[in-house]
């Protein structure tokens, strides 16, 4: 059992961890200098009740249904930062009545902030902005009710080129960026209570049919190392939520990303808005949060066609548990992989009326590898009946080597290049979904490249349909159990696949 410490989580009162699962364990307990201080069934834990400038040590204590301690880990020695300098955004003369529009003064404030290295404070009120710029050694507190929202001139967001699907496009910035550019940056945090609306009902049309750049995100960072998102909620994005791009060491905890409807349940009539986006990223904790979306909750990608390919950067080192998803298409890798897409690990997550747990998708043209992901203990329940079988989604469990291609031919092959993408050494452990109205189990590979290797472990499903089986090698079934269900759910029984 081997703990991690998320090194760029550190704050002055505590830190995020997550640990491998121990065999036989049903509860962890986390130890801070020896005293239990959090038990829980997850592997991932908050510590929020330190004293700043102390030094701790921690251990993980694995226990089985009788309470025996059945594993411990070593011990890791923790340094907690000294308290932040803070300085409020009120200082610089923001006004936060929702009315006067700040971007100037607010991107003055971040930084003389970031230069000082001192945390900018936003206490409760509406903050209007346009796109703002985040350097090294930014900090950004969204207090309790404090509510960071985005202009709705188009023109407050500057065009710019940054990745967009995969390739180097024009832009309209996003509500917070890093610069233009392929500059270097570090240590950034964007932590608290508050929320980043960036009030993409207000921005889509204008950005959709703009002539001059495509739509901008709520947030996109790129080339950071040591990047914290923790507490906030992100609404509204005209387009993708939150996309880091060439990060490394990126820690998403505790947040929640809602791009679907208002607090009053209202569709913001948005699409193709994805809650969190990995692009060419490595080392990326996300921890306990909550995403709500009509597009894919979480996706993995690294770069479109060839262009990805030159560039060459995978997505790789992914740790995803206890999160909560909501609508969309669950944990998606691809269909953006020209860079690769390795050692991605799924763990305790709930999906709550989505499309798909997992959804491993690319084509012919895109090529690059989706290699060693694991999703387990996870869990699927979808009763909405516009939640069919379409050329976007075939399977709560999909994994697609034609994704997108309506009529496709599974069986003459092509010959095999740069282009050619591959899926491989996929393993789905511990799976429960039922789906009322969409096709259980989906896996199609290419007949030139078929899928390698793909263990399905202790899964327990139910769909409209069962399981489709195509172009695979090595496809090993334990314990497992697939019913088809008529339509509206009415249970069928079934004996075989």
């Amino acid at each position: 059992m081997t703990i991690t410490i998320l090194e760029e989580s550190l704050l002055p009162n505590g830190f995020a961890m997550y640990w491998t699962k121990a065999h036989g364990a049903s509860k962890y307990n986390v130890l801070i200098d020896e005293a239990v201080t959090v038990t829980t069934n997850k592997l991932d834990a908050t510590i929020s009740t330190l004293s700043p400038a102390s030094t701790h040590h921690v251990r993980v204590e694995a226990l089985n249904d009788n309470g025996d301690v059945v594993k411990r880990s070593t011990i890791r020695r923790v340094v907690i930062p000294a308290e932040f300098k803070e300085v409020c955004v009120t200082d610089f003369g923001a006004v936060g009545d929702g009315e006067h529009l700040n971007t100037a003064t607010i991107q003055k404030a971040i930084d003389e902030c970031a230069e000082a290295k001192a945390t900018l404070v936003f206490p409760e009120g509406k903050w209007l902005t346009g796109a703002l710029f985040l350097k090294s050694n930014t900090s950004i507190k969204l207090e309790k009710g404090a509510i960071l929202f985005g202009s709705a001139n188009p023109d407050d967001y500057p065009p710019f080129t940054y990745r967009y699907e995969g390739r180097e496009q024009f832009n309209h910035a996003s509500l917070l960026n890093t610069p233009p550019g392929d500059g270097k940056y570090h240590d950034i945090r964007i932590y608290g209570d508050g929320t980043i609306d960036a009030n993409g009902k207000n921005l889509f049309l204008p950005e959709e049919h703009s002539t001059v750049a495509k739509r901008g995100s709520a947030i996109c960072l790129r080339n950071v190392s040591r990047l914290l998102i923790q507490g906030v909620t992100v609404r509204e994005a005209a387009f993708w939520c939150l996309h880091p791009v060439f990060c490394d060491h990126v820690t998403i905890n505790s947040i929640s990303l809602i791009n679907r409807v208002d607090k009053d349940g209202n569709f913001y009539g948005l699409h193709n808005g994805d809650g969190i986006d990995i692009d060419s990223c490595k080392d990326v904790a996300i921890l306990s949060s909550r995403v709500e979306t009509q597009d894919d909750c979480i996706a993995i990608k690294s770069g479109q066609n060839d262009e990805g390919r030159d560039v060459g950067i995978p997505s790789e080192r992914i740790w995803i548990s206890s999160c909560e998803f909501y609508y969309g298409f669950g944990v998606a890798m691809g269909s953006e992989t020209a860079g690769g897409v390795y050692d991605v690990y799924v763990q305790g997550c709930n999906y709550h009326n989505s499309y798909s747990i997992a959804s491993l998708k690319n084509r012919r043209v895109r090529g690059g590898h989706i290699e060693r992901i694991t999703y387990e203990d996870c869990n699927l329940l979808n009763e909405y009946p516009e939640i069919r079988e379409m050329v976007w989604f075939r399977g709560a469990i999909y994994i697609d080597q034609f994704y997108g291609i309506e009529d496709y031919d599974p069986m003459t092959p092509e010959p095999v290049t740069l282009q050619t993408p591959y899926i491989g050494k996929i393993t789905m452990r511990n799976i429960n979904l039922r789906t009322l109205y969409g096709k259980a189990i989906y896996i199609c590979g290419l007949p030139e490249q078929h899928i390698d290797g793909v263990v399905l472990e202790n899964v327990t499903v139910a769909g409209l349909t069962g399981m489709l089986a195509r172009n695979v090698d090595g496809l090993e079934l334990k314990n497992v159990s697939i019913s088809c269900l008529e339509d509206g759910g009415e249970h069928k029984p079934t004996e075989h696949l």
